[in-house]
């Protein structure tokens, strides 16, 4: 467990199943995204389960909301949890008004992995 000598806040990692080179070393990112998910809900299922027996147990989950499994497995533990935003507000409301049609996005590059749907124009 890390905790700071300066607050009462500790922290814990869990694994994504690529523990030497991280997404780098996974052959897609949807292999690398499936291998998180269910690397990282096991992992944070042991994990939850020893700190609940240490004395320290947890009282929130804290989650990133592009991952949400995690959310599942904080409930199935009865403790609390927090979606923590990786990015602003404001791009949070761009992928909205794409996703409702109000916004078109040009796409210049092919990406192999994208959350919006871009809307091709010709010149």
């Amino acid at each position: 467990m890390h905790r700071s000598p300066s607050t009462s806040i500790a922290f814990e990692t869990i694994s994504d199943g690529y523990d030497e080179g991280g997404i780098l070393q996974a052959e897609t990112i949807e292999a690398y995204l499936d291998s998180f998910k269910k690397v990282g809900t096991n992992t944070l299922i042991e994990l939850l389960g020893k700190l609940s027996g240490s004395g320290n147990p947890v009282d929130c989950n804290v989650y990133d909301a592009f991952m949400p499994w995690p959310l599942d497995v904080a409930k199935k533990f009865g403790i609390g949890e927090a979606v923590f935003f990786t990015q602003s507000c404001a791009v949070d409301n761009i992928y909205y008004h794409v996703q409702q049609g109000l916004l078109k996005v040009l796409c210049l590059l092919t990406l192999k992995f994208c959350f919006l749907d871009c809307h091709h124009f010709s010149p």
